[in-house]
């Protein structure tokens, strides 16, 4: 988001506090660290927290035989799979400790359901983000926690920067 459309957002919510974190999810060893400095910033009289989890990235964009690079796709699992699984995990934790309803948004994409030649890594991580994101749901209904809704949306195609190498290949 750029921010003349977050200080849309803020013109359209003025009773909301709106905040945009960017970080390098691809580092796990930071992201715990990073979300927990964010969560102490949320003010203790926070009504509800909507966390979207949109970072992604295509990994490597080879046909399955082909000789892999282990740290681009350890990269690729990094920030498609372990770092919104942190995040989701720790921002959970924090909503029921400020008694807060909490909305997750999980970006999905057809690549979660459907093989794309090519694309092994990205639709093997989506389909593992979207299957995560359902059990956070199952665990929250199970547990009878009515204040944690979780949505996996699948917007259709995007013309976003993990696009641009789609094209390429």
């Amino acid at each position: 988001m750029t921010r003349t459309e977050i200080a849309q957002l803020e013109q359209d919510h003025p009773t909301s506090s709106i905040q945009l974190h960017r970080f390098d999810m691809s580092d796990t060893e930071q992201v715990a660290d990073y979300v927990d400095q964010m969560i102490s910033a949320i003010p203790a009289r926070t009504s509800s927290i909507t966390l979207i989890n949109n970072a992604g990235s295509l990994g490597p964009l080879q046909r399955v035989e082909a000789p892999t690079n282990v740290s681009t796709l350890n990269t690729a699992i990094a920030l498609n799979l372990t770092a919104p699984m942190v995040i989701t995990s720790r921002v959970l934790r924090a909503a029921t400790s400020l008694n807060s309803s909490l909305t997750i948004v999980n970006v999905s994409s057809l690549a979660a359901v459907q093989p794309f030649d090519c694309w092994s890594t990205y639709c093997s991580l989506k389909a593992a983000r979207e299957m995560f994101h359902r059990c956070v749901a199952h665990e929250s209904a199970e547990s009878k926690n009515d204040r944690v809704r979780v949505l996996n949306y699948a917007p259709g195609p995007l013309d976003s920067h993990p696009d641009a190498g789609a094209d390429s290949n």
